[in-house]
């Protein structure tokens, strides 16, 4: 009885060791697995974090950068609009105080022959030749005549409207100058007939007289 007791007890320890390790293996495999698994995710999830919040930083950057793009844009152009405001308030006041002085040494017509507006029209001219603000408005104003009246008058005494009569006048002007000092520098021709550049005084003169200001500089010191 003692022998058969051994030999169960001795047959059955390696029996119970069989069955026994496979299960232990198996959860050990089951637990690292898990665990591998949860620190992938864990590291995954801090790198999907990372680029969240770079993401957003970027886009941050981006929307402060549009702002501050467009708050320098906006005072640029506030800076630009009230430069512009400021030059044109000071031609005016500039052309009203010049047309206020002519205003005081010129007599006033209400109703004037066609020789006698020609002599006040061609005085306001010449006496105002280098003021580049010279215009219809200008002599209208001396004149105390309307627009529309003096443009009429202008147009049957003259033929000619009375912005293209100032042109004319100046171009003459220029061709008079020249004729005695054919050396005057093209600026200070343009500012003493009132062309606001030598560009545009340049081109008035070839219309009026079919050549340029430097081919008639240089007739004049020919001679021809």
């Amino acid at each position: 009885m003692d022998e058969l007791i051994e030999t169960v007890t001795t047959h059955s320890e390696p029996v119970v060791m069989q069955v026994t390790m496979p299960e232990n293996l198996g959860s050990l495999l089951a637990v690292m697995i898990i665990s591998v698994v949860v620190l992938l995710m864990a590291q995954i999830a801090q790198v999907a974090i990372a680029f969240i919040q770079m993401r957003r930083s970027w886009l941050e950057s981006d929307a402060i950068d549009n702002a501050v793009n467009s708050q320098r844009d906006s005072l640029i152009n506030e800076v630009h609009s009230g430069e512009k405001k400021r030059a044109d308030y000071l031609e005016t006041m500039a052309s009203a105080n010049e047309e206020d002085e002519v205003h005081e040494s010129v007599p006033v017509y209400q109703d004037i022959s066609d020789e006698v507006f020609r002599n006040q029209v061609e005085k306001v001219i010449q006496d105002n030749m280098s003021n580049p603000l010279l215009s219809v408005a200008t002599i209208s104003g001396i004149l105390c005549m309307d627009r529309t009246g003096l443009y009429r008058k202008v147009q049957e005494v003259y033929q000619l409207s009375p912005s293209d009569l100032i042109k004319i006048r100046r171009v003459e002007r220029i061709k008079a100058i020249l004729e005695m000092d054919p050396e005057m520098p093209a600026s200070k021709l343009a500012a003493s007939t009132g062309f606001k550049s030598k560009v545009v005084m340049d081109r008035f003169f070839m219309l009026q007289m079919g050549i340029n200001i430097n081919g008639f500089r240089e007739g004049v010191k020919r001679g021809s």
